[in-house]
């Protein structure tokens, strides 16, 4: 999908500089390609990598999403298990890099309300299942 690659990037860039997370590098995961939604994936996948905040991301075509793009965003806390947050954010087509980083700054905010910093974020995923708008 046209933006998907810069949306993943720009988020990927902004958690790792904000200096809050430690990223793990995408070849060690064990899980991939899995669901953003609780169930549809396995939390021990993360924790065997001791990851401590998990962030997942799931880009929607225009078509789907009113005319907009749309991303779903969500983090979870892996020791627990919990849904920290789960966001839609909308934008005009090409305005993808200031979508990721309004998504970066929600995960990171959102996150650091529950848990103190330097923690391991682990999964940014493309392709996933599709949440409520929140």
């Amino acid at each position: 999908m046209a933006g998907a690659d810069e949306l993943w990037s720009t988020v990927w860039k902004d958690l790792d500089i904000s200096g809050y997370f430690s990223l793990i590098d995408p070849n060690a995961y064990i899980e991939t390609g899995k669901g953003v939604e609780p169930g549809t994936f396995d939390f021990q996948d993360w924790r065997i990598l001791h990851t401590s905040v998990l962030v997942k991301l799931k880009m929607l075509p225009a078509a789907q999403c009113e005319g907009k793009i749309c991303a779903d965003l969500y983090v979870y806390n892996v020791g627990s298990g919990e849904r920290i947050l789960a966001r839609r954010f909308r934008a005009e087509a090409g305005q993808q890099r200031y979508q990721a980083h309004a998504i970066a700054n929600d995960a990171s905010a959102h996150w650091n309300r529950k848990v103190t910093p330097q923690l391991r974020v682990a999964d940014l995923l493309r392709d996933a299942d599709l949440l409520p708008t929140v």
